[in-house]
């Protein structure tokens, strides 16, 4: 039972609609949605049980290991939080990827809060991260996707909770376009890449 204060013990004849609600109101709490960022406060978090899109497998002789300019060699997942931990933070420069040459990168700002990250991995082929928001939402969204297929499929894509919030991670044709018309700077055919 709510304990609306000298609504109690009133007829409801003698309450107004608007007096009636505002007491109630201010006894109970907000239950509202969290606004977007774009309304001024946080987005709310991606739910725990969100769906995640696949696209197809990769084949059984797709390169599962590169070798980064510390001569060590790293799988597909460790190279997408390599790109997460930038393009979370904001940060879309293709100078930051951790241990990858900035020849064999491009990064794109998508909107405000977005980048898309592209690696050149072989001669035909690219590696891309993309993301339309940066914060916690990103983090979470995209270890989801990394976890759970970063290491067998070409393309993997979450949804957020706001409208326009979206994530993809995967492997594509070289020069191609990404998600939501995302483009960079062509990588040159010079056969150097981090295969």
């Amino acid at each position: 039972m709510v304990h609306v204060g000298d609504f109690d013990t009133a007829s409801s004849s003698s309450i107004s609609d608007d007096a009636f609600h505002n007491a109630v109101n201010a006894y109970m709490p907000d239950l509202s949605p969290t606004p977007t960022t774009t309304g001024g406060g946080q987005r709310p978090p991606i739910p725990a049980d969100v769906g995640i899109g696949t696209g197809a497998g990769l084949s059984r002789t797709f390169p599962r290991t590169f070798t980064l300019d510390d001569n060590k060699s790293y799988d597909l997942q460790n190279i997408y939080y390599r790109m997460r931990d930038k393009a979370c933070q904001r940060i879309c420069d293709a100078a930051t990827i951790q241990n990858v040459p900035s020849q064999f990168v491009r990064a794109s700002k998508q909107s405000d809060t977005g980048c898309e990250y592209s690696l050149k991995i072989m001669n035909n082929k690219e590696m891309y991260f993309y993301t339309s928001n940066d914060g916690q939402n990103c983090y979470d969204a995209t270890e989801k996707m990394i976890n759970a297929h970063g290491k067998d499929k070409d393309a993997v894509w979450i949804n957020g909770p706001s409208p326009y919030e979206f994530y993809q991670i995967g492997i594509r044709d070289i020069n191609t376009g990404g998600s939501g018309g995302a483009s960079h700077e062509p990588f040159p055919d010079d056969d150097q890449h981090l295969e």
